[in-house]
């Protein structure tokens, strides 16, 4: 069945598609990609559909199909490198490596983690609890609205915020009423407004979270269970927390 499964998703990419993905392999020449190209590649190490990862992203097919034609330079690249557990900073430019080293981590997250990773022989067993096909769920608060809230929160105006970023007043105001995003200007503000860049954008995470060095497994990890509902994630608090 696992062959049959693979065979059917190898022909969703052409042979060519194979052939430099091949080449990159060996050559890892990322800046001379494309956002696109990146993206289908980490898909095709996934074995992730694109149909699959519209579904995870909370997102259309077609959304999926602009952002790999290179006709877009959204937020959807966060929620994209997320499912897709690649570099941020990786896949929008193509500089480092493509794995996550570091991960913006609640209090909370940081002890599941410590959890996690003191109890190898109940690993599987958490991976097990949760719902892989979980979408990134909606968030109640907009970008905007987090934007708006955290400025007002540290008492500073658009035009005071304009001239600590260099992004015009009339962008901040665009994006606190959700007429436009711009990816980098998204990452400027939650620097300098001293936030999570997942949280600013996404509503992802804790606002307050702490940057903190991971593996690829802790990675997993902690991405799939921020898609979980509570109840399975006290599931697998429990589980861990087990002697």
């Amino acid at each position: 069945m696992r062959a049959n499964t693979q065979r059917h998703f190898l022909k969703l990419f052409s042979a060519a598609d194979r052939a430099e993905f091949s080449r990159l392999d060996r050559r890892k020449n990322w800046l001379q990609t494309t956002v696109g190209k990146r993206i289908r590649y980490s898909r095709f190490k996934k074995e992730i559909s694109q149909t699959d990862l519209a579904h995870l992203c909370g997102l259309s097919q077609s959304a999926i199909t602009n952002v790999e034609l290179d006709k877009k330079d959204s937020l959807f690249l966060l929620e994209i490198s997320i499912i897709l557990r690649i570099s941020f900073s990786w896949l929008r430019c193509g500089k480092g490596s493509h794995l996550i080293e570091s991960l913006c981590l609640s209090d909370t997250e940081i002890d599941i983690l410590q959890k996690y990773r003191g109890r190898p022989a109940k690993q599987a067993d958490a991976i097990r609890l949760m719902d892989h096909t979980r979408p990134i769920q909606a968030q109640k608060q907009s970008l905007g609205e987090r934007l708006k809230a955290r400025r007002e929160e540290l008492a500073i105006s658009q035009s005071e915020l304009s001239r600590n970023t260099g992004i015009s007043q009339t962008m901040i105001s665009a994006l606190e009423t959700a007429t436009k995003h711009r990816i980098h200007d998204v990452l400027e503000l939650a620097e300098k407004l001293g936030v999570s860049p997942d949280w600013l954008a996404l509503g992802y995470g804790d606002r307050n979270a702490k940057n903190i060095r991971v593996t690829p497994s802790d990675v997993d990890f902690i991405y799939l269970f921020r898609r979980q509902t509570r109840a399975v994630q006290k599931k697998i608090i429990e589980l861990l927390s087990r002697r």
